[in-house]
């Protein structure tokens, strides 16, 4: 029997394996060019931790299950600065590109975790000027910080450790015979005291990220009633900006005697708006109160003491998002990072201006978008070209609701072409309620 020419070498099943296997190959190609369309972006990364995350996500597609498992638990204790490192790599198997979304969630939530946890301070220095210790707690805690130039050249020697940032700031201010101010580019600044009188010892109260320092506190009487007049000032660590504050009840407990509170309308919980360019608020309450020889404040046993609460929506896990000018062209992107959805979309581009349309939800918002307070116009936007990066000429508000934004960027590219829109937004927002006690001191 003559030989004849096979046509199809391959089995049929041979056949249809192979075109699985095709199309798995190309359905995964498109999700890795899809992915590398939306970056997350991160500080710079030295060489030997770069080095070290490749290894483990190499690891991730090892034949061997322990050493798959074990990669991603140590990619997952390397911490947040690795999560610009996370995106998927064409040569990762579906399984590997699982697992690496599942370690950039975990650092995620890391990330918002970690944020409204007070920052600590561990140095120790002998004869170093001012400005210099000043310098590495800003390296340590990320807090914008500056000094007088009456003091930058004050020789410190000082141990601090374990201590919290506003602990250390108080301190440290303290021994220039200095004060803290807030500057109005989101910072602090120690300038030297105005006055010699320090603040009274429990005039200032920490809670966490939070200090809550007395102001004021002036008593005048009105007939059978006197009125206290308190300004509190909430100061918080400059690496975040509150939306917003909602000032709870306030009352005066004058040691063993009933609480004393102040009028109805005084304490109906409040909005207190926040400058996007401080990292503090004032604020004053009227206080009204009883006069009677039992509740009289010479007739009482224990020390007054002023008891508060207020409620921050406090946006944390603030991440650099990069959008692919090109790929924007075809059309819109988003990308969804701990309880966030944000998108991009190219709006218009021609020779001289290109504007893009930046949308930004939030599974919850705690109430950060209830009213105009515009607190989401500071969030940082840039358009890289080739050589520079431009910030936007005109931002404008295209829709509000009741748990994101839509806005509008406008860029002047003057003929240059637009490489990648980047983009600063926090990933979630909470809500704690934050409780202080001040000691007020005592009116003769």
């Amino acid at each position: 029997m003559p030989h004849e020419t096979q046509l199809f070498p391959f089995s049929l099943g041979k056949i249809f394996w192979l075109c699985v296997l095709v199309s798995l190959t190309f359905c995964h190609s498109n999700r890795h060019v899809e992915a590398q369309s939306v970056l997350v972006l991160g500080r710079e990364i030295g060489d030997n931790l770069r080095t070290q995350v490749d290894k483990l996500i190499d690891r991730l597609n090892a034949p061997e299950l322990a050493v798959r498992e074990q990669a991603e638990r140590d990619l997952v204790s390397l911490g947040p600065a690795i999560i610009s490192l996370l995106e998927p790599r064409i040569q990762l198997s579906p399984e590997a590109v699982l697992r690496l979304d599942r370690v950039r969630r975990a650092l995620i939530d890391q990330t918002v975790a970690g944020d409204p946890l007070p920052t600590t301070v561990n140095y120790s220095v002998k004869g170093v000027p001012l400005s210099e210790v000043i310098s590495q707690i800003t390296k340590q805690t990320g807090n914008k910080v500056i000094v007088a130039e009456e003091l930058a050249k004050v020789p410190i020697t000082w141990d601090c450790q374990d201590k919290t940032f506003w602990e250390a700031m108080d301190g440290l201010s303290a021994l220039v015979h200095g004060e803290l101010e807030p500057t109005g580019s989101n910072g602090l600044r120690i300038v030297p005291r105005k006055t010699e009188t320090l603040p009274s010892v429990g005039t200032i109260a920490y809670c966490g990220v939070f200090r809550v320092q007395l102001r004021e506190y002036v008593k005048t009487e009105r007939g059978s009633s006197e009125v206290s007049f308190i300004t509190i000032e909430i100061m918080w660590e400059p690496r975040l900006q509150p939306a917003v504050i909602w000032l709870g009840q306030i009352a005066i407990d004058a040691g063993q005697s009933a609480t004393l509170t102040g009028k109805k309308e005084a304490f109906t919980r409040r909005e207190i708006p926040v400058s996007p360019n401080k990292c503090s608020v004032s604020i004053s309450v009227p206080l009204e109160e009883p006069v009677s020889p039992e509740q009289s404040a010479e007739h009482v046993k224990g020390v007054p003491v002023l008891r508060g609460s207020f409620e921050p929506v406090l946006p944390v896990g603030v991440l650099d998002v990069a959008f692919d000018m090109t790929n924007l062209r075809n059309g819109s992107r988003s990308l969804e990072l701990g309880k966030a959805q944000i998108a991009a979309e190219l709006r218009r581009a021609d020779a001289d201006v290109c504007e893009v349309v930046l949308r930004v939800r939030y599974e919850e918002s705690s109430g950060a978008f209830a009213s105009h307070r515009g607190w989401f116009y500071s969030w940082p936007i840039r358009l890289e070209l080739i050589s520079e990066s431009l910030l936007p000429e005109r931002v404008e508000l295209l829709r509000m609701s009741e748990n994101g934004v839509e806005l509008v960027y406008q860029f002047d590219t003057s003929g240059n072409s637009a490489r990648r829109l980047i983009c600063r937004v926090p990933v979630a927002i909470i809500r704690p309620k934050v409780e202080f006690q001040l000691a007020l001191p005592s009116q003769r």
